[in-house]
């Protein structure tokens, strides 16, 4: 699997202004043509050469894609014609010596953000999202290092999944910091200690029966110049270990937390 890079005659048609563009006031919609010149309704950002931006959206579809991480269908790189998407909608002094400017472009996904969701099912939606696909995203984003995911970038499919996009935080630490940039820190995780946060008495201790699991447990590291990977540590459970059948305290609060417990065979 690799990353499409698209000429400018891809971007074929400016299909107006997102209700939320986010920061990038470029975002627009647009029908971008694949390589095999199929079209696909898309939004599109201008990531101009210079910073990790453009790297990183690339890098975080690909690696969600090879990670069976939900996320959308189509994703490319694509030379927008600047002069043209100017005659559509305005664009910022920095790119009026600009012919073409590379962008991010990925195929809408029909549904609606959590945060879109009406008010009176918001609280609903957000812990629906806490416990569905989003183990997935909230591991997958530890593990990478992505530091913005909000439930703005988090959406739900008309099948009722939950659909990551948006990867240009990823990696922060080693792509984003030493530009002297960064992102605050806004992820599922967080959401979920505060919104999800389990309830276990004493009694329950002596009840807790654990099959052969492998369990992901989220780890908060001082250094967060460590490998994205340091974000998981995996503990592997023996069927009949009965010493390591009361979780600690750490492990109380994690394995609830977002439900990260997948079956594996017996170690």
């Amino acid at each position: 699997m690799s990353v499409s890079i698209l000429d400018a005659s891809a971007w074929r048609e400016f299909r107006g202004k997102p209700a939320n563009a986010g920061l990038n006031e470029t975002t627009h919609l647009a029908k971008i043509a694949d390589a095999s010149g199929k079209l696909h309704d898309c939004f599109v950002k201008l990531l101009p050469m210079g910073g990790p931006a453009l790297l990183c959206e690339a890098l975080g579809w690909l690696l969600a894609r090879k990670s069976d991480v939900s996320c959308q269908a189509f994703g490319a790189i694509v030379l927008v014609p600047v002069d043209e998407l100017r005659k559509c909608a305005p664009l910022p002094s920095k790119f009026d010596a600009m012919a073409l400017c590379p962008a991010w472009c990925s195929e809408i996904v029909a549904g609606k953000s959590v945060r879109q969701i009406h008010k009176m099912f918001y609280f609903i939606a957000r812990k629906n999202c806490l416990r569905k696909d989003a183990r997935k995203i909230a591991a997958f984003d530890q593990w990478s290092d992505l530091r913005d995911r909000n439930f703005g970038n988090v959406i739900q499919s008309r099948k009722g999944g939950y659909i990551a996009i948006d990867h240009e935080s990823l990696l922060h630490d080693l792509l984003w910091v030493v530009t002297g940039c960064g992102f605050e820190e806004r992820s599922l995780m967080v959401e979920a200690a505060k919104h999800c946060r389990p309830q276990i008495s004493n009694d329950s201790r002596s009840t807790w029966p654990m099959p052969p699991t492998v369990m992901l447990r989220p780890v908060c590291t001082a250094r967060r110049g460590q490998q994205a990977a340091d974000g998981c540590v995996i503990l592997r459970r023996r069927h009949n270990d009965q010493s390591d059948a009361i979780p600690n305290k750490d492990e109380q609060h994690a394995s609830p937390l977002l439900g990260w417990q997948e079956r594996c065979h017996p170690v």
